[in-house]
């Protein structure tokens, strides 16, 4: 009996940090119009503990942000084109926010995905929250 209970347990370590420990999320409008720019919120929080990371996003190519608040690390973004990087600080129970604004070319027609992490260590953490934009019809 107990080898069972251990059997099922083992799988899931390593792959998630304990519940409340880091977290991130991402807000994104319910739908965008070509040509023109969304705004998108990024929201960490750290629970109880207090850790430094990296928040890597990447948005859809061939968009680009106009303007972060923090700035981003702009050596990465040049590196390739729709990746961009955050370094976060170490956090205690308030929540560190992020947002850009992003410019979407007139050529866009069609829903598009967006992607982002958190990185502590050599452990990602996926972003929850919105992950796909729909074009305003």
């Amino acid at each position: 009996m107990i080898l069972t209970a251990l059997v099922l347990v083992f799988p899931f370590c390593g792959l998630s940090y304990p519940a409340g420990q880091l977290e991130g999320n991402r807000k994104l409008p319910e739908n965008f119009s070509p040509g023109k720019t969304v705004t998108v919120k990024l929201s960490i929080s750290a629970g109880k503990s207090e850790t430094a990371c990296t928040l890597t996003e990447v948005v859809p190519e061939g968009w680009r942000i106009v303007a972060a608040a923090p700035s981003y690390e702009k050596e990465k973004e040049l590196l390739i084109e729709n990746i961009y990087t955050w370094s976060i600080p170490a956090l205690r129970k308030k929540p560190y926010t992020i947002t850009y604004v992003l410019e979407i070319p007139w050529s866009v027609r069609r829903p598009k995905e967006f992607s982002g992490y958190l990185k502590i260590g050599n452990k990602n953490l996926p972003l929850s929250g919105d992950t796909k934009l729909t074009i305003t019809e």
